[in-house]
């Protein structure tokens, strides 16, 4: 009987261990596979934040590509550029070309600022709108046979958007400087501004200046047009040499050049003889026979072999 009593005591004890390491383990398990959701929950949601962040930074790029597209597509600032042009033409008759060439001045809204005329050339200055100086250089070139033609552009863009915002500045100033002096409470004050104001005015009044000729400089084109009649031609025709006057102007230049001559001989006898004799005499004075600089070196030398 005693026997199996401990006997059941043990098995009973043996039971109630092995249930509790059931429920031990149990337990374990199942809590280690409660996490594993939260687990993937959370690494999805990582995941999903690393998506969207990528995505943002995608976005950012394509919106920065955008940006930098809109930029590139704003317009240029305008080119300024200052246009000169030369033509020489030879044409048939000066006052049909200079008829022609006023009318087309005035065509395309230009003005002449000079001209020369002599019996075989015709020289002038224009200044035409810079949109129609290339219209302008090919209708003169077609005035007679073309035998010179060159245009060069001066790109000036830098110095005038410089000069623009220098402008704008010295303006900004400027207000500045008179809202300062409605508020000055002393004459030093006062004086300082005003003086301050005065060399703003000043600087701004020079900056408009340039700013308006380069401006028209800009607007308006110069042309250099050179208008001649065929080698030996004038107005009326050819012009046969004149013997008599080119014998007159030989003789004119012979008689001068004897005239030259003989002035030079007169200087020469007036002037030169004197001189020389002069010259001789310092000499003779100095140097010759008298010696006078010879004798005062050879005291001088004498002296200092004394000492």
């Amino acid at each position: 009987m005693k026997l199996h009593s401990a006997f059941t005591c043990l098995s009973c004890s043996l039971l109630l261990l092995f249930s509790s390491c059931n429920k031990k383990t149990a337990s374990f398990i199942t809590n280690d596979y409660a996490e594993v959701p939260q687990a993937f929950s959370s690494g999805r949601k990582m995941a999903k934040s690393a998506a969207v962040e990528n995505s943002l930074m995608e976005k950012a790029v394509v919106y920065q590509d955008a940006d930098v597209a809109e930029m590139e597509s704003l317009p240029v600032q305008d080119r300024k550029v200052i246009r000169n042009g030369n033509i020489t033409v030879e044409v048939p008759s000066l006052d049909e070309v200079e008829s022609r060439l006023s009318d087309l001045v005035k065509k395309y809204n230009g003005y002449i600022t000079n001209s020369y005329i002599n019996e075989n050339s015709f020289n002038a200055t224009i200044r035409i709108p810079s949109v129609h100086f290339d219209e302008v250089m090919d209708s003169a070139g077609n005035f007679g046979k073309l035998k010179y033609r060159s245009q060069n552009g001066r790109d000036v863009t830098d110095d005038f958007y410089d000069l623009e915002s220098r402008i704008m500045t010295k303006k900004i100033l400027k207000e500045k400087l008179e809202s300062y002096l409605t508020g000055a409470k002393d004459i030093k004050d006062l004086l300082e501004i005003e003086r301050q104001l005065n060399s703003v005015i000043s600087e701004l009044e020079s900056m408009e200046g340039r700013m308006k000729r380069m401006a028209n400089q800009i607007d308006y084109a110069t042309i250099y047009i050179d208008m001649q009649l065929p080698s030996g031609y004038v107005e009326t025709g050819f012009k046969w040499p004149d013997v008599g006057e080119k014998f007159r102007t030989l003789s004119f230049n012979f008689v001068n050049f004897l005239a030259g001559a003989l002035m030079f001989i007169v200087y020469l006898v007036v002037f030169g003889i004197p001189a020389i004799f002069i010259t001789a005499f310092l000499f003779w004075l100095l140097f010759g026979k008298i010696g006078l600089l010879v004798k005062l070196f050879r005291k001088l030398k004498d002296g200092s072999t004394k000492q």
